[in-house]
């Protein structure tokens, strides 16, 4: 939505027009010299704010038009450039504001007080809330601010340019990685459609004792020697002439090997997970569920312990261990312990495989001595099993199901004697 005024429809021919005028980037009210060109570049628009010598109206000139797209409920900051047109070299200072009227909204005055000389072009963000899909834009050149904006008799000029809307800057967000490691530098962005020229970014980052341990200027900042640990990111943004907001993000900073024995095996924080195992209890006689085994986790750094038990048939001595968990953010190490609560019946535990949750999982069994696969465990741990004669050669293949272990290939060959 940016340009929202056509500076086209209001040209400039020297005072005689009814209207708000657009004046040449050098000149204006007679010729006058006034400040450099708008930072937009080109034409930019100017209105009468009071009467003088120059006096066409008892009030002061406006331009109005409508802002279409919006969305009901959501807020939107309007930006422009403004400054003081009104050039003289004698005088008091020169009290200027536009009036600025959004829908309904009460008026806002985006002041500026310029001395005789002149003043600066100065960026002004003002926030509002739709309360429509479409709502009316009005600028109306207002003077003598301080005296409840009535007129003198002198003739004032104040200029607008680089109209623009786009949403409130409180809906941004933080673009990075959550996790990362001491060993790559990640750099972290704040991400808005449509940013605000000249607004202000201050980052803070925040240890787990909440103790700042650095900060910076900026719309984006490098992460670099960070030791391991958790950390709290927040950036408060703050675009000229309106209030700031602030957005919170947690990172998590991995740094060298935590588990040098581990090879390959290294859990994320707050990553999802299943725990998949099998186990056994010597009981004489048969039961229908082992309720006393089961597989805990613990984490160093956090207090969450997770459980995984038991579920489905025992099948052949055998029942399923299943869970899932989350690793918790601030988790250096896992501790996986296997527990049997009945200390009168020994339990056995097998087949104990972890893998991400969204993903699949096999793995194979193997002879020592042979190096024949024995065995194939599925993506829900079922297994499959080859058995082999004497010779080597595969005679049969069971299947583990949730019903039993069924036979579903068998194969016999013989050699015939000579005589």
């Amino acid at each position: 939505m940016t340009g929202v005024i056509d500076y086209n429809e209001y040209q400039y021919d020297g005072g005689e027009s009814y209207g708000p005028k657009v004046f040449n980037p050098q000149t204006c009210a007679g010729n006058q010299e006034i400040i450099d060109p708008s930072p937009q570049g080109g034409m930019y628009a100017g209105a009468e704010a009071g009467g003088g010598e120059f006096y066409i109206w008892d009030e002061g000139e406006e331009f109005e038009t409508t802002i279409n797209g919006l969305v009901v409920g959501e807020e939107y900051v309007l930006g422009f450039y403004q400054a003081n047109g009104h050039v003289t070299t004698t005088g008091n200072e020169d009290y200027m504001a536009w009036r600025v009227t959004i829908g309904n909204n009460t008026p806002i005055y985006a002041e500026i007080i310029a001395a005789h000389e002149s003043s600066n072009w100065s960026y002004q963000t003002l926030l509002f809330t739709a309360d429509n899909t479409s709502m009316t834009l009005n600028f109306e050149a207002r003077t003598d601010i301080n005296t409840n904006y009535t007129f003198d008799h002198s003739t004032k000029y104040i200029l607008l340019d680089g109209v623009n809307v786009s949403h409130s800057l409180s809906e941004g967000t933080i673009i990075g990685p959550e996790i990362i490691t001491c060993d790559d530098p990640v750099e972290l962005f704040f991400d808005h459609p449509t940013p605000i020229n000249n607004t202000n970014y201050q980052w803070d980052i925040y240890d787990m004792s909440g103790s700042l341990i650095t900060y910076y200027n900026g719309q984006s900042i490098l992460l670099d020697n960070l030791e391991s640990g958790s950390y709290t990111v927040e950036i408060t943004v703050n675009p000229p002439g309106s209030c700031p907001s602030t957005h919170i993000s947690e990172i998590q900073v991995i740094c060298c090997e935590i588990c040098p024995n581990c090879n390959s095996f290294k859990l994320m924080p707050k990553e999802k997970y299943v725990l998949n195992a099998w186990v056994k209890e010597g009981h004489a006689a048969q039961q229908t569920s082992y309720d006393n085994s089961f597989i805990e986790l613990s984490y160093n750094g956090s207090s969450q312990i997770d459980v995984c038990a038991t579920r489905g048939e025992i099948i052949e001595g055998w029942q399923q261990i299943y869970g899932e968990f989350v690793v918790p953010l601030n988790a250096t190490n896992i501790n996986i312990s296997l527990i049997n609560n009945n200390t009168d019946v020994a339990c056995y535990f097998d087949d104990i495989r972890i893998h991400p949750y969204n993903s699949n999982l096999k793995s194979f069994v193997y002879d020592q001595k042979t190096q024949k696969l024995m065995a194939e465990l599925d993506e829900n741990n079922y297994a499959t099993f080859y058995e082999y004669d004497s010779e080597g050669g595969l005679i049969r293949v069971k299947k583990e199901t949730e019903r039993g272990v069924y036979t579903i290939q068998e194969t016999r060959s013989g050699t015939q004697k000579s005589e």
